[in-house]
C-alpha cells in the first residue's frame, strides 16, 4: 500500500466532473499524430468492456462536493461501526459510464467472475475480504482468512464461476529458523458467501499473486519469501528475506510440483503464467526513502515525489525473472541496459495471442513487452512523453486487440497488442486515486 500525504495537488482541476462520469478533453487529430498514435475511420466499440480500478486514497476523493468518505451512497458497502482500513472501487465503462463504491478492506486487486456475476476484492495483510456485485457495486458477503491472526495476501483468481481461489498469509511473527512455520495457504471459496470449502499450502513465505494454469487444476504463486526479523516486531529496511519463491501446486491434492527459489535481496511478487513451462515473475528490493537518488544523476529538470512509494521506502533495480524448466532455475529476461529500468515492477500480464508478456515499471515510467518463449525485451514504451506517469495497471481488453494502462493516479491509456502502438482515440482521462493493478471484463 502507499501514502498519498503530501500530494493532495494531483487532484486539481475537476474531481466532481471526473467522479460523475465526464472525460477530460480529448486530443485532436493533429496532436494525435504528434503523439505517435494512430488515426482511425471507425473506431472499434468497447462500450460492453468495463474497468475495475481500485483506489488507495479515497481520504483525496470528493462526489458531488463532500469527501467520499462521509456520503452515504459512496459509503453504502460500510458495516456500521466499521472504522479499518476503506478503499475505493471505481468501476469505468468504455462506454463513458462510472460507478464507484467504498468497500472495508485494505484493497489491492480485483478478481471478476467469468460470467461477469461476481466480483472479489482481496485484502492486502488484513483480515477481511469482499464479495461484490461487478453492476452496481453492491456488496454481498464478507469473508475472513483461514485461521485466526491469518492475514490476505492481497490476490485471488476464479476457477470457473464457481470458485475463487484466494492467497493468505501465515501470522505476522518474527522467522522462526524454519521457513515452513511461515507457508502460506491458498483458501477456495465459495465466491458468493466466501465460505471456504478447500484450502491447501503455497509451500512459500507470504504468498501475494496467484494465477490459475491452463490446465485448470495446478495455481502458480508468487511468494514474497520475506519475514518480520527476529527479536522485532514489524517489517524493516532492509526486508528480512529468507525464501522468495514461485511455487506449483496441484490444487486439488495440494501437492508442490514445482519451486523456483529467488535471492536473498529481492522479493517475488507478482507473476503471470500459462503453464508450467511458461511463467515471469516480477522481483522488487525495499530501500530506504532517498537511497534512490543515484538513479536520478544526470537529469536535467525537477521531478515529482513517486505517489507509488510506501512512507519511508524506494525502490532498487530488481530484474524481471522467467522459470527455465532445463535448470531449475529463475533467470533475468530483457537486456542489460533494460533492466537499469526495472524498479517497482508491479503488473505484468501475458498475452497468449502474440506470445508476449507485458509488464509495468512506474519507477521509470516504463512499461516492457517480452517475448514469452525466450525472455527476449521486444518493446518498450517511454511513458512520460505520451503523458503517461507512473503506469500501474495493465488489462487485456477481452475480445478485442487492445490493452490498458492506468497512470497511478489518473488516465487509461490504450495500446494496440502486438504493435504496441498508442490509440489516443481510445484513451480515456479519468482520475484512479491510486491503484497497483486494474482488470478488464
Amino acid at each position: 500500500m502507499t501514502r498519498m500525504k503530501r500530494r493532495e495537488f494531483v487532484l486539481a482541476g475537476g474531481v466532481s466532473a471526473v467522479l460523475a462520469g465526464c472525460d477530460a478533453p480529448r486530443l485532436g487529430g493533429a496532436d494525435r499524430l504528434a503523439f505517435g498514435a494512430t488515426q482511425q475511420a471507425a473506431p472499434p466499440d468497447l462500450s460492453g468492456i468495463d474497468l475495475y480500478i481500485p483506489g488507495y486514497a479515497p481520504w483525496l476523493a470528493k462526489y458531488q462536493g463532500v469527501p467520499v468518505l462521509e456520503h452515504p451512497r459512496m459509503r453504502r458497502a460500510i458495516p456500521k461501526g466499521y472504522d479499518q482500513n476503506i478503499t475505493m472501487l471505481t468501476r469505468f465503462g468504455f462506454d463513458g459510464s462510472v460507478r464507484q463504491a467504498l468497500f472495508p478492506v485494505r484493497g489491492h486487486d480485483i478478481a471478476i467472475s467469468p460470467d461477469k456475476r461476481l466480483g472479489f476484492f482481496g485484502s492486502m495483510e488484513r483480515d477481511t475480504y469482499v464479495a461484490f456485485d461487478p453492476k452496481t457495486l453492491d456488496r454481498i458477503a464478507l469473508g475472513k482468512p483461514v485461521r485466526p491472526y491469518w492475514i490476505g495476501g492481497g490476490h485471488g483468481a476464479f476457477l470457473g464461476n464457481d470458485l475463487v481461489a484466494v492467497t493468505e498469509r501465515a501470522p505476522k511473527r518474527p522467522y522462526s529458523g524454519k521457513p515452513q512455520d511461515h507457508f502460506g495457504h491458498v483458501t477456495l471459496r465459495d465466491p458468493r458467501s466466501l465460505k471456504i470449502v478447500g484450502d491447501f499450502s503455497t509451500h512459500g513465505i507470504a504468498p501475494h499473486e496467484i494465477r490459475i494454469l491452463s490446465d485448470g487444476s495446478h495455481a502458480a504463486i508468487a511468494n514474497y519469501g520475506s519475514t518480520v526479523a527476529p527479536g522485532e516486531t514489524d517489517y524493516g529496511l532492509p526486508r528480512h528475506i529468507v525464501e522468495p519463491s514461485i511455487t506449483v501446486v496441484e490444487m486439488e491434492s495440494g501437492k508442490l510440483v514445482d519451486k523456483y527459489l529467488g535471492n536473498a535481496r529481492e522479493q517475488l511478487r507478482h507473476l503471470c503464467a500459462r503453464d508450467r513451462e511458461t511463467i515471469f515473475a516480477i522481483q522488487a528490493e525495499l530501500i530506504g526513502e532517498g537511497e534512490d537518488r543515484h538513479f536520478f544523476k544526470g537529469q536535467a529538470a525537477a521531478h515529482d515525489a513517486d505517489p507509488t512509494n510506501s512512507e519511508g521506502t524506494s525502490y532498487a533495480v530488481a530484474p524481471t525473472v522467467r522459470v527455465n524448466t532445463a535448470s531449475g532455475r529463475l533467470v533475468e529476461v530483457g537486456t542489460a541496459a533494460a533492466r537499469t529500468l526495472m524498479r517497482h515492477g508491479l503488473s505484468i500480464e501475458f498475452d497468449e495471442a502474440h506470445e508476449e508478456v507485458i509488464a509495468s515499471y512506474p519507477a521509470t515510467h516504463t512499461v516492457m513487452v517480452f517475448d514469452a518463449g525466450s525472455g527476449a525485451l521486444k518493446h518498450r514504451t517511454e511513458c512520460q512523453p505520451i503523458g503517461l506517469q507512473y503506469p500501474c495497471g495493465i488489462a487485456l481488453l477481452p475480445g478485442q486487440e487492445f490493452y490498458v494502462v492506468a497512470g497511478y493516479m489518473r488516465n487509461l491509456y490504450v495500446f494496440e497488442r502486438g504493435t504496441h502502438r498508442l490509440h489516443r482515440e481510445l484513451c480515456h482521462y479519468p482520475l484512479n486515486f491510486g491503484h497497483s493493478h486494474i482488470v478488464a471484463a
